[in-house]
């Protein structure tokens, strides 16, 4: 696909999915599928009051294997995954982060699940 022309964009393929209500609401982009894997970012902005520390918790629908991770570190265990910050600790009432990550899994990547920051659930 070629690069948008004048600042346009072009939306990345893949489902993108958003919870539901909480403390903080969590969109997940998928930019790039394989029959193997995939890799998402999640984009989180935190509904609550500013946060100097934060975790974030989800549950994988599959089998994924988090192979890679950035502006944070993504760990998972079975299909529970989490969340913490490398650089971007603080985050401001309604302010906004991201962090990556790249997967192994056997099919198309599906919604995460049960998304919460810092043990409260998610919008």
């Amino acid at each position: 696909m070629p690069w948008p022309a004048n600042g346009a964009t072009t939306p990345c393929p893949g489902p993108t999915t958003t919870s539901p209500a909480g403390t903080c609401r969590v969109v997940t982009n998928v930019f790039w599928e394989s029959g193997s894997g995939y890799g998402a970012y999640l984009v989180i902005t935190n509904l609550g009051p500013a946060l100097d520390g934060w975790t974030l918790t989800w549950r994988f629908a599959g089998t994924e294997v988090v192979t890679s991770s950035w502006s944070g570190t993504v760990t998972a265990v079975g299909p529970a995954a989490t969340a913490v910050p490398t650089w971007n600790r603080s985050l401001a009432s309604q302010g906004s982060t991201e962090v990556g990550f790249s997967v192994q899994s056997s099919g198309p990547a599906q919604p995460i699940t049960d998304v919460r920051l810092n043990g409260l659930p998610c919008a």
